[in-house]
């Protein structure tokens, strides 16, 4: 459904993100250069209902679906994202700590892959509001840094997000807890060689108690050294339900530092071209 709706979404993404820039808040009356804009989408969405699908095709060989998960990205262009939201812990209500930061443009790594999971990281470029910086630093606004090393197994780190909890589906507090890197080759040993390749990480609950779930997708898996906070992480797929009985396969950040780099000094232009296996990483 999300693909049929795509070209009615995209096109109100866009509007919001120029009423975003312009700086307009959601009580102040659009400007008069998006009004006629914005009633051409409203008229373009009353064609919805006469939509139809008259019936969905799965080849045999397809096997039985375990599970799936729409991830931040999947409907992603350079101008479908209006504005994000850091500082807050609430999110169904407006907080004090929130900032709002428009965004300018996303890239997608040009080798991810839906199927597999592989290359499953993107970045967003957030316009500047604060000198040189996109956020202030407060005491909910922290920075965690890119990591230099690739962290050793039995690591306890720390995911975090908004997801479907045991009590809550999509709960407005943000949930947090403890999880411990593990070997890839006890991941392959649950998933299979095939599955966890050397673009991931996996990382479990000892307790078989923790695990991220639907709406998690994206987060950061937070692993502590030295008394710095370093993104080990993106949480990306797991198979079954939710629970921790199972490990959690994350995006290995640390695979792509180089790849960040580039697309932050070029602004962005190696991000569409450049594939990850051009550089010499270690896993």
């Amino acid at each position: 459904m999300a693909d049929i709706e795509a070209p009615f979404t995209l096109r109100a993404k866009q509007i919001l993100q120029e009423l975003c820039k312009a700086q307009c808040g959601w009580d102040d009356v659009i400007p008069e250069v998006y009004v006629t804009t914005w009633k051409e989408w409203i008229s373009e969405v009353e064609q919805l209902p006469e939509f139809q699908i008259d019936r969905c095709w799965k080849p045999k060989t397809f096997g039985q679906v375990m599970t799936a998960q729409l991830h931040h990205f999947g409907d992603a262009s350079e101008k479908g994202y209006g504005s994000v939201v850091v500082g807050g812990v609430d999110n169904g209500s407006h907080e004090e700590s929130d900032q709002i930061i428009a965004v300018e443009s996303d890239f997608i790594h040009v080798d991810f892959r839906n199927s597999t999971g592989s290359n499953d990281i993107a970045l967003l470029q957030l316009s500047v509001t604060n000198g040189a910086f996109c956020a202030n630093g407060t005491s909910y606004v922290k920075t965690a840094c890119l990591p230099k090393k690739i962290f050793p197994d039995g690591k306890q780190c720390v995911i975090s997000g908004w997801g479907n909890t045991k009590d809550a589906n999509r709960p407005h507090r943000m949930s947090h807890g403890d999880v411990t890197l593990m070997s890839k080759q006890r991941c392959t040993d649950v998933y299979g060689a095939l599955r966890v390749d050397n673009t991931m990480i996996c990382a479990e609950d000892t307790m078989g108690k923790v695990n991220f779930c639907n709406g998690d997708s994206g987060g950061p898996l937070i692993c502590k050294d030295n008394g710095v906070h370093y993104i080990a992480g993106l949480v990306s797929w797991v198979n079954g339900s939710c629970s921790g009985q199972v490990p959690g396969v994350y995006a290995n950040v640390h695979r792509y530092v180089e790849w960040i780099a580039g697309c932050v000094a070029h602004d962005g232009s190696p991000c569409r071209t450049q594939s990850v296996s051009d550089y010499d990483y270690q896993n």
